[in-house]
């Protein structure tokens, strides 16, 4: 009689070595009255030929198994297999066996004839066949169960230590003695890594792989830092044993978050020499699965590595046990996990688009707060127009936070792919929704987003956003809020000039919230002014003589009309007659006071359109200038009494200081950059301007840290212009980093150094301020999250120019703590680093290795950000 495989799937494992895939299979045949011998069971090795025939589905789906397994077996990839099989019917059920059993039970059938001669003498056996075995086949069948199945560790560790005196071949051996450091018994790991060593492997690594079973806490972590080098290194049995143990310390319960973590990292990085060991990749994928479930960040990261790397290895296999589980899972946390891990993984049109309902209902239910939110979220973007369409839809009737999470989410998205115009309009549509019925915070944050923009759109679907957004502008009208409102009103194009030119009349008095409306419909103007469509020239055109007939007919709001104007002006589409004209009647406005600051910037604007000729370019600069070198008065100290409580606040002529010095910077700047800016006044602009600088910062001029800080921006935008000698902007960066300390000095050099011109003055000025914002970043610990991120978006700014110079150091290595400090801040969700990578990625200034560094970094965090 043929043994039969006898148990369930933990004895299969156990006993025979079977994968848990494997396990499965067989138990599932045995429901449908197949079987297999013991012999089979054992060959069938974790990733070998005959392990691939018992999985093919056809072996499943079968009626009649002896004739589905012979045409299997007639295919070309099964045709030469090792192991010649066949089918025997045996107590009732159907047997796959191999050849060789049926031919062995016939010859142990036969009585051996009296004289027969011995099939070998004492002298002739091999010096390599196993020694004369202390236990019978039935002893160490059961040794090698215990081994396993023992009921404390001791027996277990005793088993192992008998098994090993076992009259077997080394391999058999070494797989039991493999399988049994993949054991979550850290004793029995312990000692399967020492009977390794006598088995072949290096002594090195089978003290290593001990530590990591039961060393202390830094005896672990040296050993894990250790195990990567033998795993590169070393021969086929390393590499198992290397597996092995990573993924015994996986199964460990008692080691730590950090410990486990640690070794997900260890094994994703000598993943992809999975292919060349005999390690069971299923036991792998589920190890990996039950770890990442519920895991903090790192771990789910690391996780998303390993299931790469297994695709990558077998492509289809990973993602389709993936797309099983969550088929059948009927844990919403389990759910959960499973789609973070999928979305790591290259998916076809057709399943993303099978996943995409339950992910979106997934994510509804994710708190917002969590990376699997955010990524579980990103898949659902990656899902193609119908998804987005979908979630965009659904999103004015979920709660506060995720509207607010996708409103995030889908202002990102735009910076991985161009939207089409089905999903405009149901951004456009979900936008107008939630204008309408959410809450302000909401609002808020559609404002400040690029969402509700109706670029392309319809202009009644732009004049229908402008309503919505102006029906609330009270709540808009204040710094820096303003602002951005602004911006976004003037993206909704010539659809909302209508509505735009309503709110203006509406607001009459509120100089606030018309400075709002006056601006957009200047940038409005502006924009659409150049179009090639006469039409929108003609509306442009109409614009112009609104605002300049309400600058007569409504005081209160003459300074944002006037610099809505100038705006306006300040495009090419507008002629020069015209733009002569605004400028004259800007100029015919001026008083000699403070309140001619908005006239002043408005004539700043002008100056970069076509109405702006040479006389009038130094008028205004020398009109500018005067005003900067005028004696300035001090501001008064002025005390009133409130409720018994003595209020101190500043007086006298302020304006100087919070209006009229901006208004004159912003003018020269405009003049300075003016296309038909002569050399020579472009020049002495900046020289002013510079000379300006200087003496604010030594207290010659009280001007305060705010307007220092605008003359420095201001600067640093004028040092990068196109147009600028680099002579000259070599001298503005020389006068700049004289102050290099200031985070607004810095700000404005990184725009100058970004520009890349061939400058050995800027390569060594870039590797200073390089190594200045590196060393601010190391301690981000006691920085703001507003200050990281400005240090970080310098930062990103000055890395685009690609080279630098430090005395005594290598810029191979500054250029790594560069990209180190950019991808922690990624991962640590500052916002701008994903776009710093992504402007770095593109401008391909960096040495070969870094850009792929930034490529890897990228893909790896390909899904969107939050932020």
């Amino acid at each position: 009689m043929i043994e039969l495989i006898r148990g369930g799937r933990e004895e299969l494992i156990g006993q025979f070595g079977c994968s848990r895939r494997l396990a499965a299979r067989m138990g599932a045949l045995q429901a449908k009255g197949f079987t297999f011998s013991a012999t089979l069971a054992e060959e069938a090795k974790p990733g070998s030929k005959l392990e691939k025939l018992l999985l093919k589905k056809e072996l499943l789906d079968c009626v009649d198994l002896p004739t589905a397994l012979a045409q299997l077996l007639q295919t070309e990839e099964f045709a030469e297999l090792d192991f010649p099989l066949t089918t025997i019917e045996q107590d009732g059920l159907t047997v796959i066996a191999a050849e060789e059993e049926t031919l062995a039970e016939e010859g142990w059938s036969s009585e051996p004839k009296a004289n027969a001669l011995a099939l070998a003498s004492p002298a002739a056996v091999s010096p390599i066949s196993p020694p004369a075995s202390p236990f019978t086949a039935e002893e160490v069948m059961r040794l090698r169960v215990n081994i396993f199945a023992a009921n404390t560790s001791q027996d277990k560790v005793a088993a192992l230590r008998q098994f090993s005196f076992a009259g077997i071949s080394a391999e058999e051996k070494a797989g039991v003695c493999l399988q049994a450091l993949a054991d979550p018994d850290r004793s029995l790991r312990a000692a399967s890594a020492q009977a390794l060593r006598q088995l072949g492997l290096n002594p090195d690594l089978s003290e290593t792989a001990r530590l990591l079973a039961e060393g202390n806490d830094r005896e672990r972590n040296s050993a894990l830092e250790r195990l990567g080098d033998f795993a590169a290194t070393g021969n086929s049995l390393d590499l198992d044993a290397v597996l092995m143990a990573l993924l015994g310390g996986l199964r460990d319960a008692e080691n730590n978050i950090e410990t486990r973590t640690q070794i997900m990292e260890t094994l994703a990085q000598n993943g992809g020499r999975l292919g060349a060991a005999r390690l069971c990749r299923d036991d792998i994928l589920r190890v990996v699965l039950e770890q990442a479930n519920g895991a903090p960040d790192d771990l789910r990261r690391a996780a998303r590595k390993i299931l790469g790397v297994l695709e990558q290895l077998t492509p289809g296999w990973a993602l389709a046990i993936l797309l099983a589980e969550i088929a059948q899972t009927g844990s919403d946390d389990y759910r959960r996990g499973l789609l973070e891990l999928v979305s790591a993984l290259p998916l076809n049109d057709a399943d993303r688009k099978k996943l995409a309902p339950v992910a979106l209902k997934t994510v509804e239910q994710t708190p917002t707060d969590t990376e699997a939110c955010r990524l579980i979220a990103g898949f659902v973007l990656s899902c193609g127009e119908e998804a987005v369409c979908l979630l965009a839809e659904r999103m004015p009737e979920m709660d506060n936070a995720h509207q607010r999470h996708f409103v995030r989410l889908f202002d990102n998205l735009p910076h991985s792919r161009r939207l089409t115009l089905k999903e405009k309009s149901a951004l456009a549509a979900a936008s107008l929704r939630m204008l309408e019925n959410s809450p302000k915070q909401v609002r808020v944050d559609i404002i400040e987003t690029s969402v509700c923009r109706a670029e392309g759109l319809p202009e009644e679907t732009g004049a229908s956003l402008a309503r919505a957004l102006l029906r609330d502008l009270r709540d808009y009208s204040h710094w820096p809020l303003s602002e951005t409102m602004e911006n976004t009103l003037s993206h909704l194009g010539a659809g909302a000039v209508e509505p735009l030119q309503q709110a203006l009349q509406e607001h009459r008095g509120n100089a606030a919230a018309a400075a709002v409306v006056a601006g957009a419909l200047g940038k409005i103007g502006a924009e659409i002014s150049t179009a090639a469509d006469p039409a929108l020239v003609k509306k442009a055109e109409d614009i112009l003589r609104a605002l300049q007939t309400l600058t007569f007919s409504d005081p209160a709001c003459r300074d944002s009309l006037n610099l809505a104007l100038g705006k306006i002006c300040a495009s090419s589409g507008v002629s020069g007659e015209i733009g002569g004209l605004i400028i004259r009647s800007l100029l015919n406005r001026l008083e000699g006071k403070p309140s001619d600051a908005a006239t002043i910037k408005a004539l700043g604007y002008a100056c970069r359109g076509n109405g702006a000729d040479d006389n009038r370019l130094r008028t205004v600069a020398g009109l500018a200038m005067k005003h900067l070198q005028n004696e300035h008065p001090d501001p008064t100290v002025e005390v009133d009494s409130v409720n018994g409580e003595e209020i101190f606040r500043l007086g006298g002529e302020l304006g100087m200081y919070s209006e009229l010095i901006p208004a004159c910077i912003s003018a020269l700047e405009n003049v300075a950059l003016a296309a038909l800016c002569p050399d020579d006044l472009r020049e002495e602009i900046l020289q002013s301007l510079l000379e300006d600088w200087q003496a604010a910062l030594a207290n010659d001029q009280a001007w305060g840290p705010a307007n220092v800080a605008l003359l420095t921006a201001s600067l640093g935008r004028a040092g990068a212009a196109e147009n600028l000698p680099l002579p000259l902007r070599e001298r503005i960066a020389q006068t700049l980093a004289r102050r290099v300390g200031e985070v607004s000095v810095l700000a404005a050099l990184s725009g100058i150094l970004a520009r890349g011109d061939k400058s050995a003055l800027f390569d060594r000025m870039a590797g200073a301020v390089v190594l200045r914002l590196l060393k601010i970043i190391d301690q981000a610990e006691d920085l703001t999250t507003e200050d990281h991120e400005a240090y970080l978006r310098i930062l990103g700014k000055t890395a685009l120019r690609g080279s630098f110079e430090i005395r005594g150091g290598s810029e191979e290595r500054l250029i790594e703590r560069m990209l180190e400090a950019i991808f922690r801040g990624l991962h640590q969700a500052v916002p701008g680093c994903l776009q710093h990578l992504r402007a770095l990625n593109a401008t391909a200034k960096l040495p070969a290795r870094h850009l792929e560094k930034i490529s890897a970094e990228l893909k790896r965090f390909s899904a969107l950000t939050v932020r």
